[in-house]
Parts: structure tokens; sequence; C-alpha cells
């Protein structure tokens, strides 16, 4: 279910960055970024719609509690900060969801950790949409001409780690699991990692996070040598107007 909701949803997404780019190339600079903000705004009303329904049914079935409640896992937070990272027009904020989100949002598609509850269907369904719309929607502001930084996977790194270390201490504190770093997944690859002690588990994730980023800024640089980034077209009207008077 879940891969044929994140090709519908890609799919989705493939159109509108095409629409994009194709107005983009005639001219029609604020018609792009109008339908630029509408897919924006799809994708974080989508987030909305799937968090919101999950936490519903936690409620519904009395597992609404602190250990369920924070946008604390990855792909939680990342669907938090989609919608700002697609319309501030902060290129840190968006490389971060593109790093972080892309990768983590896949591997929760691959091996799902989906929590027990009296409506499974409908957990599943909720826990595939948010996933699916973390891993596509990032890919968004390519159609505006960004290009992500090979050096923000450095930044990502950062931010993940501080991330980690909130997650951590709430977790010592109120014995929850966020981030999934006191306890892995059964049946996931994190299972294998956390065979022995508690040290060495955080260790190997975080080396895991290392080289995986690590890899993620070396496409980019392949990226930015075979697409250069061209001239970005600004999300915000002033911001253009600012830049073409600097131009002039």
């Amino acid at each position: 279910m879940q891969f044929l909701m994140l090709a519908l949803l890609g799919t989705l997404v493939g159109q509108g960055m095409r629409r994009v780019r194709m107005l983009r190339h005639v001219g029609q600079a604020h018609a792009a970024r109008n339908l630029y903000n509408r897919y924006a705004l799809l994708l974080g009303v989508t987030v909305l719609c799937a968090m919101g329904g999950q936490l519903l049914l936690l409620a519904g079935n009395g597992m609404f509690h602190l250990g369920t409640a924070l946008p604390l896992h990855l792909c939680s937070l990342m669907g938090v900060l989609l919608y700002p990272a697609l319309r501030s027009g902060s290129r840190r904020l968006w490389e971060i969801c593109l790093y972080l989100g892309v990768p983590g949002g896949m591997g929760a598609l691959l091996f799902p950790a989906i929590v027990a509850c009296d409506q499974p269907m409908l957990m599943a369904f909720c826990f595939h949409l948010l996933h699916c719309a973390v891993v596509a929607g990032p890919w968004l502001p390519l159609a505006l001409g960004w290009r992500p930084r090979p050096e923000s996977a450095a930044a990502a790194f950062g931010f993940l780690a501080l991330h980690a270390c909130v997650a951590l201490s709430l977790n010592h504190l109120a014995g929850t699991n966020y981030l999934f770093l006191n306890l892995p997944v059964a049946g996931t690859p994190l299972a294998v990692l956390g065979e022995g002690s508690h040290g060495g588990y955080v260790a190997s994730l975080a080396a895991l996070a290392a080289a995986l980023l690590g890899l993620e800024g070396l496409l980019a640089v392949w990226v930015r040598r075979r697409w250069p980034e061209t001239f970005s077209l600004p999300l915000h009207g002033r911001e253009g107007q600012r830049r073409s008077q600097r131009l002039n």
C-alpha cells in the first residue's frame, strides 16, 4: 500500500514541478510562484491530516501520552517542518528536510513501525501518508531552480545531533523511546545494531547517519555539476523586486 501511495503522491509532486518549471521558462514568474504555493499548501495539509489522524487514533485507543504525542521521531519532526521549509524561503531549512526527511521517510516505508491499535488500517494509512509526504515534498523547490548545497549535509548532521540530544534527554527522564534511541524496532536493521551495549548502539546510529549524509553530500556535488542551479525563483514578490533592483 505504501509504495502505491508514494507513487501517486510522487507523480502529483512531479506534475507540479513540471508545470512550475514550464511557467518559469515562459516568463510567468507570478503564476509559477502561485502554483508552487498551492502545491506547498497541499503538502502541508496532507501532513497535517496524517499527523492529526494518528493523534486522534492514539487518543481514541487510550494511547495518547508523552511517549507518543510529541513530534520527536525524525519523520514527525520533518513533517512539522515541511511546510515552513517549502514556504519560508529558508534554503537551510529546506536542505535539512531534504537531507534528513527523504532517507528517513524511505526507511520508515521500507521498515514500518506502526503503533498497534483497534483501527490498524486507518493507523497504517495515516502513517504511510505522512512518510510519503516527507519523502516526496522536499523535491518541490527543485522546480524553482534550487539545488541542495553539499556543505549543508554537515548542517543536517548537526541538526540531527541536536535533535538526538533532546530525544535522549527526554527518553532518560520520562522513559520514552523517541528516535528509537533506547530500544531498536524489532524486525528492522536497527535490531542488528542494538544487539550490543546501549552506548555502542547509539554510536552505531551516529556513524550510520554520518555515512549516509556524507554520501548525500557527494551526490549533491554531482547533481550541481550535472544540473547547475539556475536563476532561482523567489517565493515572495517583494524578494524578487529587491533582487531586480540589485541587478539594476
